[in-house]
């Protein structure tokens, strides 16, 4: 992930609350950083099937050192049973990522 390139974090359940605590600690143990500071949560417009969360993550020392926009995708509370979930939609973008197609990197 290069700096200020968006990336995009998924989760498999909707979030009852963004909490940027665990979040932080999650992304930091993910990147191999020393610290991360998770800026207060933005739920963004659109996602009547999932969530989707803006923030801005800053990671020190590790691989993604740096600030970054990111994105967090969590299933909405209702959904359409022939909806992709979070686990087959990451694959899909993984996939398209792997082969150049300009998707968010999924993480």
């Amino acid at each position: 992930m290069s700096p200020g390139r968006l990336s995009l974090w998924m989760a498999a359940t909707a979030l009852s609350r963004f909490d940027p605590e665990r979040l932080a600690r999650f992304l930091s143990q993910a990147s191999g950083a020393r610290f991360v500071k998770v800026s207060a949560p933005e739920l963004l417009a659109g996602g009547a099937i999932q969530q989707n969360w803006g923030f801005e993550a800053e990671f020190i020392g590790g691989a993604y050192a740096g600030k970054h926009a990111l994105a967090l995708r969590t299933d909405a509370a209702t959904g359409i049973a022939s909806s992709l979930g979070r686990i087959e939609e990451f694959a899909v973008l993984r996939a398209a990522f792997g082969t150049g197609v300009t998707v968010a990197e999924p993480l």
